[in-house]
């Protein structure tokens, strides 16, 4: 994937380089709104779906199935699991096209 900025800010770490892994998944929260990355004292490092009013955690820390965080390939939390799957579709990963007929549509 081309790198999301320009050529002479390409050194500067920032949220595309961010890969979570929860529970055997690659997730990348650069690539869909649905997904928000939030650290608290008491909880953690925690990945949450939120979309269309539902909130579900999707991971963290202290969920009690492997969790892993990297940034730029740097393992910042957990260790990276060998084979990691794709997420299932959801959220909206920024695609909008108008129809014809002037309905917008939200694409995956």
């Amino acid at each position: 994937m081309p790198h999301p900025i320009s050529e002479d800010a390409k050194d500067r770490i920032g949220y595309w380089d961010v890969v979570v892994y929860a529970d055997g998944v690659e997730y990348r929260p650069s690539e869909n709104y649905a997904l928000e990355l939030v650290c608290t004292k008491a909880g953690g490092w925690q990945l949450w779906y939120i979309w269309e009013g539902k909130e579900r955690q999707i991971g963290g820390e202290f969920f009690g199935k492997p969790f892993c965080i990297t940034v730029r390939d740097m393992v910042i939390v957990g260790t990276k699991p060998e084979h990691p799957k794709p997420p299932e579709p959801f959220g909206w990963s920024g695609f909008v096209e108008r129809k014809p007929d002037g309905q917008i549509n939200f694409g995956q």
